[in-house]
């Protein structure tokens, strides 16, 4: 009864596949607050060295993270990757619809500094910010991906990967003296 009440007073419910979803929906949860993430624990367990089984997509690493945006803006603070490898963060709102892409594709491999801001951000943009991405809701995921080439590559994409910095605006400013 306890999983059922919490349900029930929250504003974001994560799910894991398609029938935790519709079980939710079947309880009286609003299926606006649901956001369907896959299966956390599952994924967790695909390395993409693994050779013992074909996974989809065993060649990318991934990475995510969820910015309530009501306080303050947060700055993406994306490290150099090495050119001609693919890399993209997905930004979505809390709709699930794409409000902008940061990427090799958009954006290069050198080092970049985006901010993302909420839908009533009015504050003044620090000069070393490369770009603003605007959200039309306070809550935005960052959906982020790196291409690994082979076994040898994973150590090199992984590190690339693990060089991004999420810091909230006044942290940045503190630390660039913005």
């Amino acid at each position: 009864i306890n999983r059922i009440v919490t349900d029930h007073v929250s504003d974001i419910l994560f799910t894991p596949s398609d029938l935790s979803t519709i079980n939710l929906i079947n309880e009286g949860v609003d299926n606006h607050k649901i956001h369907q993430v896959g299966d956390v624990m599952f994924d967790a367990s695909i390395d993409p060295r693994s050779e013992g089984f074909t996974a989809p997509q065993n060649d990318t690493l991934y990475g995510a993270a969820l910015f309530d945006l009501r306080k303050e803006p947060v700055v993406i603070i994306q490290g150099r990757v090495d050119k001609g490898r693919y890399w993209v963060h997905e930004l979505v709102n809390e709709r699930n619809e794409v409000v902008s892409y940061i990427g090799a594709y958009t954006d290069g491999f050198e080092p970049k500094n985006y901010l993302l801001v909420g839908k009533n951000f009015s504050g003044i943009v620090p000069d070393s910010i490369d770009r603003v991405v605007e959200t039309n809701t306070d809550i935005a995921w960052d959906l982020y991906r790196i291409y690994a080439s082979d076994k040898n590559d994973f150590k090199k994409a992984d590190a690339q990967r693990r060089d991004i910095q999420v810091l909230t605006l006044s942290e940045y400013r503190d630390r660039h003296n913005n």
